[in-house]
């Protein structure tokens, strides 16, 4: 928000006709806010784009993105609740999670969400698949999805494959997954897998 504001040379000028007066803009930023992040995560060696979801962001000139209170980039303006930045490599070359910050002069931050550095070179792991039985009347249907948990997923095109008892070959079942997070995927049962005791990984660009 922009106000002109009209001031006198002299705080007795405003009884003098012809007195000179002068212009001085003040501009007067409302702190910025964050709501989410997308994606949430990705690799430790940075280079992906990200977009900040939130409230009151401006075209500034020195709009800039912060990670973790120590690595800041430039950001890219979107709308007033939207703006776009490249993920940093993170400073300590590891897994973990830091906070992005937004600021519309380079000095003052709007308050922190959540992101992950995942580390690209290790596989993604699995931890708990739900439901972990499925009645083979739904499957032949097409109608079971499976949630699963687990941890270094990355925002890069997956999919899910079955195998019995973790016997994996070009030939496993395969299906999309749809990756929500760092540690949550999900994916759809392929009908044709019959009746089934097994079990699911996941494979990724990496």
């Amino acid at each position: 928000m922009t106000m002109k504001c009209l001031i006198a040379d002299s705080p007795y000028n405003r009884y003098v006709a012809n007195a000179s007066v002068y212009w001085v803009v003040y501009t007067v930023a409302i702190t910025p806010s964050l709501a989410s992040a997308m994606p949430s995560y990705g690799p430790i060696s940075g280079g992906n784009m990200i977009t900040l979801r939130g409230a009151n962001l401006a075209p500034t000139r020195e709009l800039t993105c912060n990670f973790g209170g120590d690595v800041s980039t430039s950001a890219t303006f979107v709308n007033t609740s939207a703006a776009r930045c490249a993920a940093p490599a993170n400073a300590v070359s590891a897994a973990s999670t830091v906070e992005i910050a937004i600021s519309l002069d380079g000095r003052n931050y709007s308050n922190g969400v959540g992101y992950s550095f995942v580390n690209a070179e290790l596989p993604p792991t699995i931890v708990h698949v739900a439901p972990a039985l499925v009645p083979l009347a739904h499957l032949t249907r097409g109608e079971v999805s499976v949630s699963i948990s687990g941890g270094n997923f990355l925002p890069t095109p997956a999919t899910c494959e079955f195998g019995p008892l973790g016997e994996f070959s070009n030939n496993s079942p395969k299906s999309p997954a749809d990756v929500a997070s760092v540690s949550e995927a999900s994916c759809a049962v392929p009908p044709a897998l019959g009746a089934f005791s097994g079990a699911i990984r996941i494979n990724q660009a990496r």
